[in-house]
């Protein structure tokens, strides 16, 4: 034991000083909790060259990589917000469930009565089925990055989800058949506004986020990889 301590505190032995051996147990709690001095490289950032490009959206797609998880609602998604509130609390509880299983693509159409009379059609996402997919964020990057994370972050509303559902692609330029959008994943039924994508370690240069329409807002995206970058030295010593 007192060789590790040796070791540990450079050759200072076994201390015997109390308010040495404070200030070194300090530092070793600094050590272990602090922070990493390192952290995961966003692709989506301006900082890296990323173009970001959107179709269908009523809302500036610049937002979603302006470094703000918490932007304010944009005011004709708001509108929608407030409508589908009314709207929901007014119902009873079987209707509730059968908007929720709307959500996944059960028995919705373009004629249906009772989705076409409320303004949970927006709000919630349906498109008139599951495959629909009506607006659309892209991230183009300078140079073909492997990506294994992408985050999105909805926007919300008092406890209502813009994004209820989404799916995440990625550009295949070695398709045998041409290159092609390829589907990594989707989600459905989403009630968090934090929405995490995993996967297996792709190669691309292009990342994009499908939405049911306009009105499902991100309010950040994070893509990230392997690579790290590390942060402002802290200065060395004792402190």
């Amino acid at each position: 034991m007192i060789s590790f301590l040796s070791l540990f505190f450079g050759g200072c032995g076994l201390i015997t000083n109390p308010a040495l051996f404070s200030a070194y147990r300090d530092r070793i709690y600094r050590t272990l909790l602090a922070e990493p001095d390192w952290e995961y490289v966003n692709y989506a950032s301006p900082e890296c060259g990323t173009k970001v490009k959107g179709s269908g959206l009523p809302w500036p797609v610049e937002e979603v990589v302006d470094g703000n998880k918490e932007n304010a609602v944009n005011p004709a998604v708001l509108s929608v917000f407030k409508r589908a509130r009314g709207e929901w609390d007014s119902r009873d509880t079987a209707w509730r469930d059968m908007m929720e299983r709307r959500i996944l693509g059960f028995g919705y159409g373009s004629g249906d009565p009772i989705a076409e009379a409320t303004g949970q059609v927006r709000y919630y996402g349906y498109g008139y089925a599951p495959s629909v997919w009506n607006a659309w964020i892209e991230f183009e990057f300078p140079e073909p990055k492997a990506i294994n994370k992408v985050i999105v972050y909805s926007a919300q509303f008092s406890d209502l989800i813009a994004v209820r559902r989404c799916r995440l692609l990625y550009w295949d330029e070695k398709e045998v058949t041409g290159p092609t959008w390829k589907v990594i994943g989707s989600k459905y039924l989403i009630k968090s506004r934090v929405i995490p994508f995993e996967f297996p370690t792709i190669k691309t240069n292009k990342i994009r986020i499908e939405l049911p329409d306009g009105y499902a807002e991100i309010n950040e995206v994070e893509i990230f990889g392997d690579e790290v970058k590390y942060k402002k030295p802290q200065e060395k010593g004792l402190r």
